[in-house]
């Protein structure tokens, strides 16, 4: 059950900005040790880039995780990194994906290691992003995961929500010696796998779309 101590938001006023960046510094520098600084990884543009959604979950007034969404992120990125096709995904032609469908990057995702048992705060961080994304009528997620790391949310992407893995590279933005794997997702096929399984994530989102985008979705 979501907590009414636990919400999330929109990153949309430079007091958002460092509070996302508080769990970034937290996460990605100080516990993970991927990257330097965290500035750098939310750059105060970012605010006024209708192509990026950032997302901060507050539990109690504290800044517990954060999510960005990038809208028509620079997809050639994913070819120079040298993607290596999955045998269990040779059915995917991810030069076409990425050619022919709405795509949206959702990533650096980061939870503080205080709040990492509730679920209740990525399934907020989860609604905002999913919302938004949807209303804009966006087809697809793409994301990378760290293989084997001890806090990937692999299993929650794959499990709960459907991503499926089609690639894996060694190279990306982030310093980590773990091999990154690339998934993706159908999300009007979350979308129905989620309502279908009864799940509370669905209720969620579902109740902050549109009907005629419901409609559509259900279809």
């Amino acid at each position: 059950m979501i907590r009414s101590d636990t919400t999330a938001t929109q990153a949309t006023t430079h007091t958002d900005r460092q509070r996302a960046l508080g769990v970034l510094d937290a996460t990605y520098a100080d516990e993970k040790r991927w990257v330097r600084k965290a500035r750098d990884m939310f750059p105060s543009s970012d605010l006024d880039d209708d192509r990026i959604t950032w997302v901060v979950a507050m539990v109690d007034g504290e800044p517990a995780g954060v999510l960005r969404v990038h809208y028509d992120p620079p997809l050639h990125l994913y070819r120079e990194y040298g993607l290596e096709a999955l045998e269990k995904a040779a059915d995917v032609d991810v030069d076409a994906f990425l050619r022919d469908h709405r795509i949206a990057e959702i990533g650096r995702f980061a939870v503080r290691p205080a709040f990492r048992r509730r679920l209740c705060v990525v399934f907020e961080l989860m609604r905002v992003a999913a919302v938004d994304t949807l209303q804009r009528d966006f087809t697809h997620y793409v994301t990378d995961v760290f293989e084997g790391e001890e806090h990937s949310p692999y299993q929650f992407h794959t499990r709960v929500l459907g991503f499926r893995p089609v690639a894996v590279h060694q190279t990306g933005e982030m310093d980590c010696l773990h091999r990154r794997i690339t998934l993706i997702l159908n999300l009007k096929e979350a979308y129905q796998r989620l309502r279908a399984s009864k799940n509370r994530l669905y209720t969620l989102i579902a109740d902050g779309l549109s009907e005629r985008r419901r409609q559509q979705l259900a279809a």
